[in-house]
């Protein structure tokens, strides 16, 4: 008859299997900072967030990031991360996958949506210029009507410029323009490492329904998440980030950033904060 080993027993395997997971995760954490950083970023409070004042975990800073156009993640991108279309259907369901994605700071993304959000002040700018010069409209509404127009033109030009000062001030500038699984062709393709970051996250598929019988499927991708979303940072560091909770919250419209950490990516294009200035 076997015995079955004693709580003794128990615990020192459990206390063994501790040790051997511990130990892996050090030698992991080790040779991902070993070397030359793969790329150094210097992010600010606009990408890298406050936890929020719920949080049990207080000792770490959340990576805000952005999607750019989603016309680069087709089905072209998708096939070339290993996703298999030849029998693909629209309630088919994909396995997510891990892949290297690139991050953009302060690069054209960006500027593209300032851009936009400039068109939108103007868009609707010109709209309030056509109602009260009298043009097209107004020769036709009613003067509730109009006054109803007028102040719905109102109300969105000032949504519109507030969007517009939150992507000045203080809208991440950190956006995903590409994936791939070849980390030094996709280094190639964005050399300079200190507004390029390559890091790994988790993508998977959407399937969009055609309007026409006729036409096949559409697959496009998306980014589910990073594979690490949350930088820890040293108590000292923390001790300073965290006065300015108690002062004010960071305002979505109207206040610059606060600080900025410099980030570091490293072997295993996982990220970690190096320095932090005010």
């Amino acid at each position: 008859m076997k015995h079955l080993p004693g709580s003794r027993t128990l615990l020192i395997l459990a206390l063994s299997l501790v040790l051997l997971v511990n130990s892996f995760i050090l030698i992991g954490v080790w040779y991902n900072r070993s070397g030359e950083a793969e790329s150094t970023v210097l992010l600010t409070e606009r990408e890298m967030r406050m936890p929020y004042s719920w949080s049990n975990d207080q000792t770490f800073l959340r990576i805000s990031w952005r999607n750019a156009s989603s016309e680069w993640f087709d089905q072209q991108k998708l096939e070339s991360l290993g996703f298999d279309f030849s029998e693909a259907e629209y309630n088919t369901h994909f396995i997510e996958t891990k892949a290297i994605l690139v991050l953009e700071y302060d690069g054209d993304a960006y500027q593209q949506a300032v851009k936009i959000a400039q068109s939108r002040v103007e868009r609707v700018e010109r709209k309030l210029t056509q109602l009260n010069a009298g043009k097209e409209i107004q020769a036709e509404l009613n003067d509730e009507l109009q006054t109803e127009l007028q102040e719905d033109l109102q109300a969105d030009l000032k949504d519109a410029q507030d969007n517009l000062k939150h992507e000045k001030l203080s809208a991440s500038r950190l956006f995903i323009v590409d994936a791939g699984l070849d980390e030094e062709k996709l280094r190639t393709q964005y050399p300079d490492n200190q507004r390029y970051i390559l890091t790994y996250g988790i993508v998977d598929v959407r399937a969009s329904m055609p309007y026409d019988e006729n036409e096949t499927l559409v697959f496009t991708g998306r980014i589910d998440q990073l594979s690490v979303k949350r930088l820890h940072i040293e108590s000292e560091m923390f001790a300073k980030i965290n006065k300015l909770k108690s002062n004010t919250q960071y305002s979505r419209n109207t206040m610059p950033p606060r600080f900025s950490v410099e980030v570091h990516f490293g072997q295993r294009l996982e990220p970690w904060i190096e320095q932090l200035s005010f």
